[in-house]
């Protein structure tokens, strides 16, 4: 269900007016876009730090 924004009406998941107000609801929108800035993220750390722990583990006497 998709609450208005004005009212706090539930609609239906597919509705695109509130059924009270007749006011437009905009749909939700998927957070793809920071699920691809995390993996992009750990895609350049992973390696990093990977990288620094095996010169640390490998350096100590």
């Amino acid at each position: 269900m998709v609450k208005c924004k004005r009212h706090g009406t539930e609609n239906q998941d597919n509705a695109l007016h509130c059924q009270e107000c007749r006011e437009k609801i905009k749909p939700k929108k998927a957070k793809k876009g920071l699920n691809k800035f995390i993996l992009i993220g750990l895609g350049i750390l992973g390696p990093i730090v990977l990288t620094v722990v095996v010169l640390i583990l490998t350096s100590t006497p």
